[in-house]
């Protein structure tokens, strides 16, 4: 009895090792740009062309010659596709707005400190003679 489970101990073992194994190399591969798994059979242009046209999947699998189940898969695909533009289009404007008032606000502020070097003498020149432009372009 006790060699049994020595030996079903050692065969456990061996059981999870292989398996660590198994998941470090496939981490391995992923890591490297490896694609698993089946290469793509179907005619992922022509379906996504046929989709944006407003095809059901009856016709577009016709026509392309493929099943309901890969349209669908490659629909979900190029839809998640589409909401990760539009994120990527989001986050850049929210950024380039960002940059932006930024941009803005470090601009004021060099105003501001330039306006309080100006003398107050100097400063009542300058307001007069912009008054006197405004009122000259009106």
């Amino acid at each position: 009895m006790a060699i049994f489970s020595i030996l079903g101990a050692v065969a456990q073992l061996e059981r999870d090792i292989l398996i660590e194994r198994v998941k470090v190399g496939l981490a391995n591969a992923k890591a490297k740009g490896v694609k698993l798994g089946r290469k793509k059979t179907r005619n992922s242009g022509m379906i996504r062309e046929l989709y944006k046209k407003g095809f059901t999947y009856r016709h577009i699998s016709q026509a392309s010659g493929a099943s309901n189940g890969s349209i669908a898969a490659e629909i979900r695909e190029y839809k998640a596709e589409l909401k990760e533009q539009q994120e990527l289009d989001r986050t850049m404007r929210e950024r380039e707005y960002k940059s932006i008032k930024d941009e803005l606000a470090k601009t004021k502020a060099r105003m501001e400190c330039l306006q309080s070097k100006v003398p107050p003498e100097e400063k009542e020149r300058l307001e007069l003679l912009a008054s006197k432009a405004l009122s000259e372009e009106v």
